[in-house]
């Protein structure tokens, strides 16, 4: 057998969230934003868009975590920094990223803004 390809040890779940629950575990330091995620793209209007779909009840998609232990860290949210403690089941986000950025920053009132160095 390939070492590449390995059974999974535990079968996916699916787990809906409220929106109020995702944000909870953004500020508890329970989600973390792994290293390979590709940076924030989103524009204000795109955060008010989605928003709006949230409001209006349209489907916004699912979102991909990665479940597993984390060590203490401070994450990175937007342009904001919150303390996360040490954690036996983090949610590592695969794919949702802007959207979950876009909601926590929003609601939980974080600096938001992408940090970019200065130009040369």
């Amino acid at each position: 057998m390939s070492t590449l390809f390995r059974p999974l040890t535990r079968r996916p779940t699916a787990t809906t969230l409220t929106v109020r629950d995702l944000v909870q575990k953004v500020h508890s330091g329970q989600l973390r934003i792994p290293r390979f995620q590709r940076p924030l793209r989103w524009a204000a209007d795109d955060v008010v868009q989605l928003l709006d779909s949230i409001w209006r009840g349209y489907p916004v998609g699912s979102l991909l975590f990665w479940k597993k232990r984390a060590e203490a860290d401070s994450i990175t949210v937007g342009g904001a920094t919150i303390p996360a403690p040490e954690v036996v089941d983090a949610w590592f986000v695969v794919d949702g990223q802007q959207r979950t950025t876009a909601l926590a920053a929003s609601l939980l009132d974080l600096d938001h803004k992408i940090r970019r160095p200065p130009p040369l």
